[in-house]
């Protein structure tokens, strides 16, 4: 689409089947983002973030209530139109396809515009902007498992995605390239729709423009967080710890000092 898209979801509900009971994942909840904006997920595990960012995607239904695409007007936008990126916790790359075919498989509906230099060029810069460049023939089983989530993340922006969903995208990255990794996604505020699950308090203040905090399942919304903090954001200014103290009492954790 030529225009930013958000997400509503509206008192939703949904279960899985238990034996002979059901396992109520979410129950009634609602939030929203607003396009272009950074949102981050955090709360307990199994607390149904995962769900929440599937039914986001349109790869499952609630049982109740909606789950809507808006434009800048809060108009809804059909679902057909948007083009959505998904990186999972696991990077789930096909073991047969080298690294840079992985990633050219996330071009979706962008490759009907493109010729063939066109879609090689967008996944060489997709490899190169997460550090992949020289390994663009290696197979899956040849690179590491933070290499294989770069290139998942890869995947997911090459296609230049409306709504951008990650699902703790960075948990298996050592330090110096989570923190890479934060800098590239921090580019995209503004510009493109993204909501994140994380259970890292510091890399949620660092990137989003508002945190949910949700409890137990079945998940409710306990607080929403506004983070105004200007970018560039810098993670020692005092501020920052303000905005990471509200997030750690929002989920019922009481801060040293």
């Amino acid at each position: 689409m030529e225009q930013l898209v958000g997400v509503v979801v509206r008192d939703v509900i949904k279960g899985y089947a238990a034996g002979s009971q059901e396992l109520r994942v979410l129950d009634g909840i609602s939030l929203r983002c607003q396009p272009g904006e950074f949102i981050s997920l955090l709360g307990p595990s199994g607390a149904g973030k995962t769900t929440l960012l599937r039914l986001m995607a349109g790869l499952d239904r609630p049982d109740h209530g909606e789950v809507v695409y808006i434009d800048g007007s809060s108009k809804r936008v059909d679902a057909s139109e948007v083009r959505v990126g998904m990186v999972f916790q696991e990077p789930r790359l096909l073991p047969w396809a080298s690294v840079a075919k992985n990633v050219s498989y996330g071009l979706q509906g962008r490759a009907k515009a493109m010729n063939r230099h066109e879609q090689e060029r967008a996944v060489r810069d997709a490899l190169e902007l997460f550090g992949l460049g020289a390994f663009s023939t290696y197979l899956p089983h040849q690179i590491s498992g933070g290499m294989k989530q770069r290139a998942a993340l890869a995947r997911a922006l090459v296609g230049e995605p409306d709504l951008l969903l990650l699902d703790e995208p960075l948990g298996s990255l050592d330090i110096k390239n989570r923190l890479a990794i934060q800098e590239v996604l921090s580019q995209f505020a503004g510009t493109r729709t993204c909501i994140m699950v994380t259970h890292s308090i510091e890399e949620a203040v660092y990137l989003s423009d508002r945190i949910y905090v949700l409890s137990d399942r079945p998940a409710l919304v306990k607080s929403e967080i506004h983070v105004p903090l200007p970018r560039p954001r810098d993670r020692v200014a005092p501020g920052f710890s303000t905005y990471a103290r509200q997030v750690i009492r929002a989920l019922g954790v009481t801060p040293a000092g």
